[in-house]
């Protein structure tokens, strides 16, 4: 395995915790890791990560639940927020 991508930081800081101390592997060298969310200690620890805009994200369900409150329906009904790739220390670059 090249690497893992964790569905969130919390759940990476963990699991790196265990690859280090339970099986001896050395992050990046041995194993990429990347989590999800970009929590502030992600930055303290190198965690690559990808990092979203929760107050975007909150406006824009705000505004969905407000139309349908409204008896409308939301355009656009769905849509991706970008999110932005924290490249950290926990990830090793490929030739």
């Amino acid at each position: 395995t090249d690497g893992v991508f964790c569905a969130s930081d919390m759940i990476a800081l963990g699991f790196m915790d265990t690859l280090r101390s339970a099986y001896r592997v050395r992050i990046p060298e041995d194993i990429s890791v990347i989590g999800f969310d970009d929590v502030p200690l992600a930055a303290k620890i190198g965690l690559t990560t990808l990092h979203q805009d929760p107050f975007n994200m909150g406006e824009n369900a705000a505004r969905k639940m407000l139309s349908v409150m409204s008896g409308k329906t939301p355009k656009p009904l769905h849509e991706t927020l970008q999110a932005q790739l924290m490249m950290r220390e926990t990830t090793a670059f490929i030739d």
